[in-house]
């Protein structure tokens, strides 16, 4: 009996470590690439250890898994990204690190006079992918998926920070959280944005 536990012991150290270096190997060959129209545009990372945006390089840009998680001090959870180029509308990206995957984000840039077009399309198309982000919050948290909730509300904060309705969802969510000071905190900046814009 015991030699039999003292072999289930073995066998399960020996299979932990295995799986962590073939996770370890698939991060370091892993590689997210991310490459832009036109090219030469700043990528900015979100890190939750300083919690703001950091500049990780220029398209096009490969950076690893391994490098990746150093660089947002995070662990298999929504990476966000700002691709951004001088005269062009600043791109939001989530992307999901999935060890053992390559994976390539490539970004068109709209030039930022074309954002009022006559015929509204681009507007259009800004207020339906907002519409699914929002979306996509409300399964996290019915889902009880707040941490991904809370990166993705951050990311549409940062497109229209002076939207109220987004700084109630990021306080609700905050609430869920047990985090109910910072929740007042969104509430607040919510309540001062609809004084600004009459609201």
């Amino acid at each position: 009996m015991i030699k039999s536990l003292i072999l289930i012991l073995i066998l399960f150290t020996i299979t932990g470590c295995s799986i962590g270096k073939i996770r370890d190997y698939f991060d370091k060959y892993s590689v997210l690439t991310i490459s832009s129209s036109p090219e030469k545009a700043k990528v900015y990372i979100y890190t939750t250890s300083s919690k703001k945006y950091i500049l990780i390089g220029e398209t096009p840009l490969k950076i690893n898994n391994e490098e990746l998680k150093k660089k947002t001090s995070s662990h298999n959870i929504p990476v966000s990204l700002i691709i951004q180029k001088e005269g062009y509308i600043r791109e939001n990206v989530l992307h999901i690190q999935e060890s053992s995957k390559n994976v390539t984000i490539d970004v068109s840039l709209k030039k930022a006079y074309e954002w009022t077009d006559p015929n509204n399309l681009n507007t259009s198309a800004v207020i339906n992918e907002t519409w699914i982000n929002l979306q996509d919050i409300n399964k996290d948290i019915r889902r009880q998926k707040y941490k991904s909730a809370i990166s993705q509300i951050k990311i549409l904060i940062s497109r229209f920070p002076h939207a109220p309705m987004l700084r109630d969802i990021k306080g609700s969510i905050l609430y869920l959280m047990n985090k109910r000071r910072e929740a007042e905190k969104e509430y607040d900046i919510a309540k001062k944005l609809r004084e600004k814009i009459k609201l």
